[in-house]
């Protein structure tokens, strides 16, 4: 075989390798997340006087479980990839109000994480590390050809977003670790 030869072998085999692996993601295009809120958030909620409320399309239901809607996304098969929401929180007290919107999950650093915007009294501060992502025995990542579903997965306050939440609030209750709740989604996918 000559130089031409293998190199169009070479090629040949990338483009079959590159196929592949678009064949093993999925792209998203819709579904919801939705986390019940835990007892330790609301309770140092409560305890601090402020009031959580959620942005729209976000919405709450009288068992504290929030929904937020999954805009876009790329999940592979192993569950490494990011799912987009919209909506999100609103934490209220007294002048303060802190929104945090726009999360997005991530799993495709070491450390899986839910990052979103924090905008502080009408002032962007950027988007940041919120949540930490576990998931709890039995829980975990499914991606098949139309579906993707996410189930225990188990968030908690991460030390930048405590660091954040204090300074707001100008309090030192909210540390790193802080259960936030357990959270399960279901995005619609297609093929990439």
């Amino acid at each position: 075989m000559g130089t031409f030869g293998k190199r169009l072998t070479v090629f040949a085999v990338a483009l079959l390798t590159s196929v592949t692996a678009q064949a093993e993601s999925l792209a998203i295009r819709g579904g919801v997340t939705s986390v019940k809120l835990s007892k330790e958030l609301i309770g140092a909620l409560t305890s601090l006087k402020v009031a959580p409320s959620v942005l729209a399309p976000s919405s709450i239901n009288p068992q504290l479980i929030v929904r937020f809607p999954i805009s876009t996304g790329v999940l592979e098969k192993g569950g490494r990839g990011e799912v987009d929401h919209t909506g999100g929180l609103q934490l209220k007290a007294g002048d303060t109000t802190v929104s945090l919107s726009s999360f997005i999950i991530d799993t495709t650093a070491s450390t899986p994480q839910l990052t979103g915007l924090v905008v502080a009294n009408g002032q962007l501060v950027g988007r940041a590390p919120l949540f930490s992502i576990s998931v709890a025995t039995g829980g975990g990542i499914a991606v098949g050809k139309r579906l993707a579903t996410g189930r225990g997965i188990k968030l908690a306050l991460t030390a930048e977003a405590a660091q954040a939440l204090n300074a707001a609030f100008s309090v030192s209750a909210f540390s790193a670790g802080i259960p936030i709740g357990n959270a399960s989604f279901r995005a619609v996918s297609t093929p990439r």
